[in-house]
């Protein structure tokens, strides 16, 4: 974390100087600049993630937002109503049920099943969000 910190900095020094935004691939499997480097078939798969239009890239300088975000205390902030749709086999669940919690909203947490990336183009897990998303808004937006 300490290096990709100090990527970011040295990022935002150059952009500050000369307008250039470095980047380094969003995903190469054991690449370690990349901002995923572990093997993940989504992003790997050109008939899932890995479309000629997906550039794969991630300005470093966005490191220092992404690292040093503090989601859990934002969730004390957030008062709107909000659906979290989230599953045991995705990234951090406890983290999730912690947001949750301190909502002070109406909030409402639907647990599926399937892998973090599972939801982004698999039918059952996209069936499952939209139908989610649909009653969510159809119970919180005003006719």
């Amino acid at each position: 974390m300490a290096a990709r910190l100090d990527r970011a900095q040295q990022a935002l020094l150059t952009y500050q100087r000369s307008g250039e935004v470095a980047t380094v691939p969003a995903y190469r499997a054991g690449d370690e600049r990349a901002a995923m480097f572990f093997e993940l078939d989504y992003y790997a798969n050109p008939t899932r993630g890995a479309v000629p239009t997906w550039r794969n890239e991630m300005a470093e300088l966005s490191w220092a937002h992404w690292l040093t975000f503090d989601g859990i205390s934002a969730a004390d902030e957030v008062s709107v109503p909000t659906l979290l749709l989230h599953s045991d086999d995705s990234v951090l669940p406890e983290n999730l049920r912690e947001v949750a919690g301190r909502m002070p909203g109406r909030t409402e947490l639907v647990w599926g099943k399937g892998s973090q990336t599972d939801f982004y183009d698999q039918d059952a897990q996209v069936a499952f969000a939209i139908e989610a998303a649909d009653q969510h808004f159809r119970a919180t937006l005003p006719r």
